[in-house]
Order: structure tokens, then C-alpha cells, then sequence
């Protein structure tokens, strides 16, 4: 009787890994990741609406080094 041959955990974890890896090198050289990260850093991502020229409320809170030096990116404080 012939036992079958499998995949091992560790092949699959391994090339796993490399395919994570391989995904964030095209990113890389193609230019895409720039994106990502300003989408991340953006006011509306730290839950903000948008950078406006006008000053947070009392019931606001400025977010630090999100908009430009005299744009404001202001999230409501939880009640």
C-alpha cells in the first residue's frame, strides 16, 4: 500500500511569506505604495472630515502634522 504525499505546513507557510513579499516588492517598483501611504496619513483617516482653514470648536481636537501649516484637521472628542 502507497502512502500519500502531501504539501508540508512548512512549504505552504514558506510560500506564503514569499508571496506577502513578492506583493510589497511590485508595489514598491510600481509606484502604488506613495498612495497607499498618504491615504493613511490623510485627515480623514485619523477620523477627521477634511483640512479646512478654519480653527477646531471646544469639542474638537487638532490632529498634529496632518494638513499643511495653516490648514486644520479637527476630530470630535467622544462624549
Amino acid at each position: 500500500m502507497k502512502k500519500a504525499q502531501g504539501i508540508s505546513m512548512n512549504v505552504i507557510i514558506i510560500a506564503a511569506i514569499c508571496l506577502i513579499v513578492l506583493i510589497v516588492v511590485i508595489m514598491i517598483f510600481t509606484g502604488n505604495i506613495k498612495g497607499w501611504g498618504s491615504e493613511v496619513k490623510s485627515c480623514a483617516a485619523k477620523g477627521g472630515k477634511a483640512c479646512s482653514a478654519t480653527a477646531c470648536t471646544d469639542k474638537q481636537v487638532e490632529m498634529p502634522n496632518v494638513c499643511s501649516s495653516n490648514e486644520h484637521c479637527c476630530v470630535n472628542i467622544l462624549d
